[in-house]
C-alpha cells in the first residue's frame, strides 16, 4: 500500500480515483460518437421538413436514414445499433424528443442572442384554430441581424405556439409577454 501511495504520488502511477473518472470520462466520448449519427439523421429530418415517424417505426424517414447511414459505411453506427443495448440505443421516440428538445434550446438561446444584439426587433402574433377548435397562438420575431460583413439582413424566426383560453386584447398580452420571458 506505502508502494502506491508513493507511485501515486511521484506521478509515477494514476490513483484509484483518476482510474474511474478516465473509464467515465471515456464513456462520455464512446457515447458522444454513438450520438452524433442519431443527431445529424434528427437535424437533416428537421432541415428538410421530413418526418421522424410515420405509421410505424418501420420504414419510417429516420429509421430508413440510419440504415442509410450504416449502408454507406457509418460503423460506429452500425456497431452500436447491432450490439448497444437495447434500452439505450437512444433512436426510440423518448429519445428522439428528447434530442429535438435540447435542439430547440440551442437555436433558441441563439435566435435570442442575435435578437439581443439587433438594433431593432417587432413581435409577430396570429391566432387560429385548430381541427379541435382550440384557439393558439403562434409568436414570431422579426429583427435586423448584422452579418460578419457589417451587412444588415433581415430575419424572421418561429418561436413557438401557446395555448388560448380567453381571446381578450388583456388575455392575449399575457400570452405573448410571457413567451417572451420564456
Amino acid at each position: 500500500k506505502s508502494e502506491n501511495f508513493i507511485g501515486v504520488m511521484t506521478g509515477k502511477q494514476i490513483s484509484a480515483y483518476q482510474s474511474l473518472n478516465n473509464a467515465y470520462d471515456k464513456a462520455i466520448q464512446e457515447n458522444r460518437v454513438k450520438l452524433r449519427s442519431i443527431i445529424a439523421s434528427i437535424m437533416f429530418c428537421a432541415r428538410n421538413d421530413l418526418p421522424l415517424r410515420g405509421k410505424t417505426d418501420q420504414g419510417s424517414v429516420f429509421t430508413e436514414l440510419l440504415h442509410f447511414r450504416v449502408s454507406s459505411g457509418d460503423t460506429i453506427l452500425q456497431q452500436h445499433l447491432e450490439s448497444g443495448a437495447k434500452n439505450s440505443l437512444y433512436i426510440s421516440h423518448q429519445s428522439q424528443h428528447e434530442i429535438i428538445e435540447a435542439l430547440e434550446n440551442v437555436l433558441r438561446e441563439k435566435i435570442i442572442k442575435e435578437i439581443k444584439e439587433a438594433q431593432v426587433f417587432s413581435v409577430l402574433a396570429d391566432e387560429t384554430a385548430d381541427i379541435a377548435g382550440i384557439e393558439h397562438m403562434s409568436i414570431g420575431i422579426r429583427y435586423l441581424h448584422q452579418d460578419q460583413n457589417n451587412i444588415f439582413k433581415l430575419h424572421e424566426e418561429f418561436m413557438g405556439f401557446s395555448s388560448l383560453s380567453e381571446l381578450g386584447g388583456q388575455a392575449l398580452s399575457k400570452v405573448i409577454m410571457k413567451t417572451l420571458q420564456d
